[in-house]
């Protein structure tokens, strides 16, 4: 498994716009920079079949050449995802606390602590009641528990995270990249100003019972997840593939802030974005007498 954190296509796709804001103003206008953002993700994420411009693609200056190396990384890390990376248990080892004064003090694991263990070996109990300190992770092992953790402005970037169970866990300002989510769950969990961006999440992974505020799920791939039992706090889905969600309509779906009017049109979009028909209210009609 590679241990090497690479750019996510969205990062990349920001940094090709910039070079060709630069080096051709007139068909590249920094007023359509979302769009140019968007083309070239969709063609990096495998979503669009047309080629990159060869502005770029077959520049031999050293941005373009750059760009393109940090494009080879994250398909050769994205292609490793296929491959299962089973847990490998290192020696015991004794981490500082985060916070001391707390009722149940977590592990404090930083950036160098993670690449140790994920070097040689995760001890035993890595990731249960652990502070995870803004890592950039580029591997998770397979099958794993994370019980009572707060990952806090964390980076997953082309990480295949496969049968992993987060329960009363709490991530925060938080993104998830070009990942694949396999019999991933969430449960129990708060999960708040954190983004998903070109990943898949599949087969019956999801949440449950958890408390999303203010998440974001943007050019990803669901099929076959469970969301029930939640609240989503000014949630939103945009540009989405779907099927087989279920337990929507056991889950809250409310903004902070807002309007009833509001919250019932937040509510009828995420329906539409993930697919699920509205069942409409049928007055109880009237018994004759």
């Amino acid at each position: 498994m590679n241990d090497k954190t690479v750019q996510s296509s969205l990062s990349i796709s920001r940094d090709m716009a910039d070079y060709l804001e630069t080096v051709d103003p007139q068909n590249y206008h920094a007023a359509d920079r979302a769009k140019t953002i968007q083309h070239l993700n969709d063609i990096l994420a495998g979503r669009s079949k047309e080629p990159l411009t060869p502005l770029i693609s077959v520049s031999t200056e050293e941005t373009p050449a750059r760009l393109m190396a940090g494009f080879a990384a994250l398909s050769a890390q994205i292609e490793q995802m296929a491959q299962p990376f089973p847990l490998r248990y290192g020696r015991a080892r004794k981490y500082p606390v985060w916070d001391d004064s707390a009722e149940t003090p977590l592990k404090w694991i930083d950036q160098k602590r993670y690449d140790n263990a994920l070097k040689n070996g995760f001890p035993t109990g890595f990731f249960e009641n652990s502070y995870f300190d803004h890592i950039c992770f580029s591997a998770v092992p397979d099958e794993m528990t994370c019980r009572g953790s707060t990952f806090d402005g964390c980076q997953f970037t082309a990480c295949r995270i496969h049968s992993a169970f987060f329960e009363d866990c709490t991530v925060q300002d938080t993104d998830f990249s070009n990942c694949r989510l396999c019999l991933c769950l969430f449960a129990y969990s708060n999960i708040a100003h954190t983004r998903f961006f070109d990943c898949q999440l599949c087969r019956h992974g999801g949440f449950a019972f958890s408390q999303l505020k203010n998440v974001l799920f943007r050019d990803c791939n669901m099929d076959a997840i469970n969301i029930r039992n939640c609240t989503l706090d000014g949630c939103s889905f945009a540009r989405m593939r779907v099927k087989n969600i279920h337990g929507l309509e056991t889950s809250t779906i409310t903004q902070g802030g807002a309007t009833p009017e509001e919250c019932e049109r937040l509510r009828v979009q995420t329906y539409q974005s993930l697919g699920v028909s509205i069942q409409k209210h049928r007055p109880p009609r009237n018994k004759e007498r």
